[in-house]
């Protein structure tokens, strides 16, 4: 059992260090004073006050968003933590250079294929059991969608996971300088990029943006990296910070909740498209 300790000023005003138990992701306090109007005790709650801290004890993560490629299977044997292979019940639609989800929310990049095991580029931080999803992730956004087939990108955290997104940050790159007026480096889109959150199947619109100067009016910090010395590549990069807003995306994988990028014009005229989410785990 966790303990917390959160100073809190009494009816005195002095500062007093309560210590919290943690049951369950619930932290109880003993012998709390509540003060109403500023000079008097309302009541002495000896443990009867459940408080949520919804932001202890969190694990940060940075993952992109994607959408499931060619390759989808399973787990046929179990992981141990330090792990850097995965056997798979087939490796049919996989090749190595590609990224994978691995239960949807830990990523990898294949480096070999041996019959129906497969080679990361690092060690597994979790203990997968058999029969969990393993996918290949293809997170390159410069793709052609539409309005009537968008091309969908996710975030979904897996069964018994809820997070916390508090950023986003994405990078382009094309072969023509950008501006306000262009998306990137190509023209204007006409659908343009659709933001939204599922959350218990209810869909909430949370934006749309065919301009880098609609992405500014959302997110103000984008920049457009010049070519370095006139070589390389042009490029259009930005971060979206929820918490400029007061608040956080919040995900419960119990809830099948996603957060997901709907590309709805023809984007394969930029070099490159990704966009990473950041956050933590709850």
């Amino acid at each position: 059992m966790a303990i917390e300790t959160l100073p809190i000023r009494d009816v005195n005003g002095t500062i007093r260090n309560i210590a919290f138990s943690e049951n369950a992701g619930v932290y109880t306090p003993a012998n709390v004073v509540i003060n109403e109007s500023g000079d008097s005790a309302a009541s002495i709650l000896d443990g009867a006050m459940a408080v949520y801290l919804k932001d202890v004890h969190t694990n940060l993560i940075n993952i992109p968003l994607y959408q499931v490629g060619g390759g989808s299977t399973t787990l046929s044997s179990a992981t141990v933590i330090g792990d850097t292979t995965l056997t798979v019940a087939s490796a049919a639609g996989f090749a190595a250079g590609e990224k994978i989800a691995i239960d949807s929310f830990s990523f990898a990049t294949i480096t070999g294929i041996s019959s129906n095991v497969l080679t990361l580029d690092r060690q597994v931080d979790t203990a997968w059991s058999i029969g969990v999803a393993v996918e290949e992730a293809s997170i390159q956004m410069n793709v052609n969608g539409s309005l009537g087939s968008p091309q969908i990108f996710k975030i979904a955290p897996p069964p018994g996971l809820m997070v916390h997104l508090t950023r986003i940050i994405f990078t382009m790159t094309h072969s023509a300088e950008g501006d306000l007026a262009k998306f990137g480096g190509i023209t204007a889109l006409t659908n343009g990029i659709q933001s939204r959150r599922i959350v218990n199947g209810v869909i909430t619109n949370a934006g749309n943006w065919k301009t880098n100067g609609e992405l500014m009016l959302s997110m103000y910090d984008v920049d457009f990296p010049t070519k370095a010395g006139g070589a390389g590549v042009y490029g259009t990069a930005g971060r979206y910070t929820f918490s400029k807003l007061g608040a956080a995306l919040n995900l419960d994988g119990d809830n099948n909740d996603e957060w997901q990028l709907l590309i709805q014009d023809d984007l394969t005229g930029l070099d490159t498209f990704a966009l990473s989410a950041q956050g933590h785990i709850v």
